[in-house]
């Protein structure tokens, strides 16, 4: 222990006064004995016993008392392994804690999760907070989430991170550090820092960040072992089951079981990372899981969460509806449209079946999970009709609206594409504005230099129609619109190329690819990556592994965003489909990375440090002032009132 005022320490010395003037007075005279005293009768030498220390227990928590008031005046500084902020510059602090609560951080050593290790951290940070400091929470599980704008209510921020719970997804620390540095950007505070508790079990380096940054906790990023089942599917006649392990894991052992939603083992065999077990007729019905062995003898797995995944039922053949004349959609140097070259060269298992004439009759669109269309003139009342319930039920539709929209006949409708009438106009139209890119991301600059000859013109749509991209004056390009389980997505330009090069560049492959992203979502065809959100309707209920998971609202829209792997739910309309979460291979087999040479020198100052202690010292003195009422009570209650009142220690 050291001290910030080491002359307050003086004040100890006036602990002597009171044993130096007990010592004083207990001199002993010389005593003569008068033979005429046995006549007089005994009194009681009350200057003797004046001189006699009554209360031995006071005096020493009076000595103690004095003891702490020297120590809490001098500051006290105490050498600690916990966690405390640096304040280089003496005054308040702005900190963004960025907690990692991916996969890998459920590794447990010594029966201790690193997520556990990593929350104990953020605790001691807490405690060494004061006022005017300012605290935020980031959390860098994919995707990665402000989970508290960095605020002065202390009290606040420790109860956000009570609620921090582990999770399956992927790490996504850049994100994250970017959301830290773009929250302490307008604060007041000077002194701005980020503290990551993390692992460090991503791929990636960490960026640079214009605040400070510390990577405090390095016992995080030991190597750990670990076997981990990332997805069990139903083929023809078996399930196929996909394993990852850590380098080095020893696998000898340990076998992959199949078991009915009962428990009861249908198969197993040794662990592999690719395993395919023969699915009998009479367990094709019902609900099955894959289970991992424990390990056996001194073999570890420090990830017990991923030894187990749902089955998922077999996904009937992926359909995809396309509705494009050749004449005015068709690639130059072949036969066949520019839509359907496009969804070849996407390379995705799916079948295409091209319609020349729209739908007027539901069975038309069975089997069916994404209808596109390109330059239609108008729909009639009926295939508009049906459309829109084929949308409703969970299918999704990629309108290409061109130049045919002059040539509507009389009747025609464009609902539930857009609403109103659209018309052609023929000038040229500018690129797309960068700052409209939204979820295209830098696909999307590829349009900035569109010259198209022509682009269609709507009239003002409604509020639930969303513009998803747009031309650089301010006219939609995209527009998305949800429908019941369904979404309606309509480009503002053809697909010809006599018009434009719109789907000759790279990001109408990227469009193309949301789309059927989007329709094997609603139809139960795919499976996605924990974390990634799913567009549910107004009203729907969603269940998985751990119990009800609320949709979040975003733009006018619901997504519900699992954060653990397994089977879900989701109950709309009186429909239920069902959605799986799966783990990904680099997250529970990836080791941890070592922290930035600048992140790691601020750390090994930062782990242990020396940490005032006044609260502490304080609070003692509190207790021994609480403890001397308490005594005296108790004395002057049994009869002690006498010795006690006088107040002295002699």
């Amino acid at each position: 222990m050291t001290f910030a005022l080491p002359l307050a320490l003086l004040v100890m010395l006036a602990v002597i006064g009171p044993l130096v003037a007990h010592a004083l007075r207990q001199g002993r005279g010389p005593t003569t004995v008068f033979p005429a005293a046995r006549l007089v009768r005994a009194q009681k030498a009350t200057t003797k016993e004046r001189r006699r220390l009554q209360d031995r227990s006071l005096l020493f928590i009076r000595v103690l008392s004095i003891l702490g008031l020297a120590l809490l005046g001098a500051a006290p500084l105490a050498s600690c392994s916990r966690l405390a902020l640096q304040r280089d510059r003496g005054a308040s602090v702005a900190v963004v804690l960025v907690i990692d609560d991916s996969a890998s951080m459920q590794a447990e050593d010594d029966g201790r999760s690193r997520l556990e290790r990593a929350l104990a951290g953020a605790r001691d940070l807490m405690l060494a907070t004061r006022g005017g400091d300012a605290v935020g929470v980031v959390l860098a599980g994919r995707p990665a989430r402000l989970l508290l704008s960095p605020t002065t209510e202390l009290g606040r921020a420790k109860d956000v991170l009570s609620q921090i719970e582990s999770s399956d997804r992927p790490t996504d620390l850049a994100t994250a550090l970017g959301l830290a540095d773009d929250a302490l950007g307008p604060l007041p505070q000077a002194d701005k820092q980020i503290v990551v508790l993390s692992d460090l079990a991503t791929p990636d380096a960490l960026p640079s960040t214009k605040a400070a940054l510390s990577v405090p906790l390095a016992e995080l990023a030991r190597p750990f072992d670990n076997c981990g089942l990332l997805r069990a599917r139903r083929e023809a006649g078996q399930v196929s089951v996909e394993v990852t392990c850590t380098a080095g894991t020893v696998r000898a052992g340990r076998q992959i079981e199949l078991r009915r939603a009962d428990g009861t083992r249908l198969a197993a065999v040794d662990l592999v990372e690719a395993v395919s077990f023969p699915l009998a007729e009479d367990a094709a019905a019902g609900e099955l899981s894959v289970h991992l062995t424990k390990p056996a003898g001194a073999v570890r797995d420090q990830i017990a969460s991923d030894d187990r995944v749902d089955v998922e039922p077999n996904a009937s053949d992926f359909s995809v509806a396309l509705a494009a004349d050749a004449k005015r959609s068709g690639l130059p140097t072949s036969g066949t449209t520019v839509l359907k070259a496009a969804l070849e060269a996407l390379e995705q298992d799916l079948s295409v079946s091209p319609i020349t004439v729209l739908p007027d009759h539901p069975r038309e669109l069975e089997g069916i999970a994404a209808l596109l269309l390109d330059d239609p003139p108008g729909l009639t009342p009926e295939a508009a009709s049906v459309i829109e319930d084929f949308a409703k039920e969970g299918g999704v539709v990629l309108a290409l609206l061109g130049s045919q929209v002059q040539t509507a006949t009389l009747g025609a409708v464009f609902q539930p594409l857009v609403a109103g009438a659209p018309s052609w106009a023929d000038a040229d139209a500018p690129g797309v504005d960068p700052n409209s890119t939204g979820s295209f991301g830098s696909l999307a600059q590829g349009w900035a230099d569109l010259a198209a000859k022509g682009r269609v013109v709507l009239p003002k749509q409604p509020d639930d129609t969303r513009v998803a991209l747009a031309f650089a004056d301010g006219q939609p390009l995209v527009l998305e619109r949800p429908l019941g389980q369904g979404l309606i997505v309509t480009t503002l330009l053809p697909s010809s190329v006599a018009v434009s090069d719109f789907a000759l560049r790279p990001a109408f492959l990227g469009l193309l690819d949301r789309v059927l992203h989007e329709a094997r979502l609603r139809k139960s065809f795919a499976s996605t990556e924990v974390g990634m959100p799913w567009e549910v309707a107004a009203g729907a209920s969603v269940h998985g592994p751990d119990g009800a998971l609320l949709p979040v609202a975003e733009g006018g829209r619901l997504f519900a965003v699992p954060s653990r792997a397994g089977r879900y739910s989701i109950r709309a309309g009186g429909k239920n489909s069902p959605r799986f979460a799966l783990r990904t291979a680099e997250e529970i087999s990836q080791q941890p990375r070592p922290a930035p040479p600048q992140a790691a020198r601020g750390s090994a100052t930062s782990a242990r440090q020396m940490t005032d202690i006044s609260r502490e010292i304080a609070f003692g003195l509190l207790l021994l002032m609480v403890l001397e009422l308490a005594l005296r009570a108790y004395k002057k209650g049994f009869g002690g009132a006498s010795r006690a009142s006088g107040g002295a220690l002699l």
